[in-house]
């Protein structure tokens, strides 16, 4: 099941979640134009184009080294993405969700 945040209304917000090797998809609040992602011990995936729920991470992806963060700008309008996704590279991980309205 995907980790539904559309409803939180503060901004930021941080929320961290255990992860294994297939995508997480992360629902994004209406007012959320920048989400940071990372993890301290594991190298992690971000995905969006083509990306599923519990799907295996393919080509299509960007990954976020180990102990580093990446912040993705979220598109305006009809350009807006309302998900993200994102998964471990190995094993289980920590991932860390940074929720901005910028």
């Amino acid at each position: 099941m995907a980790t539904d945040l559309s409803n939180v209304e503060k901004l930021p917000h941080i929320k961290g979640i255990s992860q294994g090797e297939t995508w997480m998809e992360i629902k994004l609040p209406s007012q959320c134009n920048q989400v940071t992602i990372g993890s301290e011990n594991t190298k992690i995936y971000f995905g969006q184009n083509g990306q599923t729920h519990g799907g295996t991470p393919n080509q299509d992806k960007m990954f976020v080294p180990a102990g580093n963060i990446m912040p993705v700008k979220i598109g305006r309008g009809r350009e807006r993405v309302n998900s993200i996704f994102v998964a471990s590279s190995s094993g289980t991980a920590v991932i860390k969700i940074l929720l901005e309205e910028i």
